[in-house]
């Protein structure tokens, strides 16, 4: 029923739907034809308008994986109109460096891209090292929390956030 390509939002939503046969089932024989049409009826308007929504928000989302050119490091941007996460920065096992190398060849061309977008930039650190390494190698770049399931949440703010932000207030005035 389901690939290793199967996504867990596709399981749940096939989970639910098998779910839903059976319940319509139940009603069927408990209240009759006329309550089952009522439901089916409800039910499918439902799934429609979350297959619809699903959609929509699918399409607000980029996606591009870098490669190294020997094919030893990747990293993945997932691009809205509001901020851009790295996610997916891999490197073979016995490729020492690689990942560093991608990163000291993307990471300057993504802030000045993201820049000129007006786009923050997030990303989690898989432990505090390498959120020092990230913050050092990619300039205003902020610790922001833990992250889950695990290491630290960073973000580095839009110019026109970094603006709000050193603003000064009325108050200090």
């Amino acid at each position: 029923m389901f690939t290793t390509h199967t996504t867990a939002g596709q399981r749940a939503f096939s989970t639910l739907l098998l779910l839903l046969g059976v319940a319509f089932v139940a009603i069927g024989v408990k209240y009759g034809l006329t309550i089952l049409a009522a439901a089916a009826v409800s039910i499918a308007v439902l799934l429609l308008l979350v297959a619809l929504l699903m959609r929509s928000r699918s399409r607000q989302t980029q996606r591009v994986t870098y490669v190294l050119e020997d094919g030893t490091s990747t990293m993945t941007i997932h691009a809205t109109s509001e901020y851009w996460t790295i996610t997916d920065h891999n490197r073979a096992p016995r490729a020492k460096g690689a990942g560093e190398r991608l990163q000291k060849l993307l990471l300057a061309v993504v802030a000045t891209a993201a820049d000129a977008a007006d786009v923050g930039i997030k990303l989690t650190a898989s432990a505090p090292i390498l959120a020092a390494e990230y913050a050092e190698r990619l300039p205003g770049l902020i610790e922001v929390g833990p992250a889950f399931p695990y290491g630290v949440a960073m973000y580095r703010p839009s110019p026109s956030q970094r603006k709000k932000l050193t603003k000064p207030s009325r108050a200090e005035v």
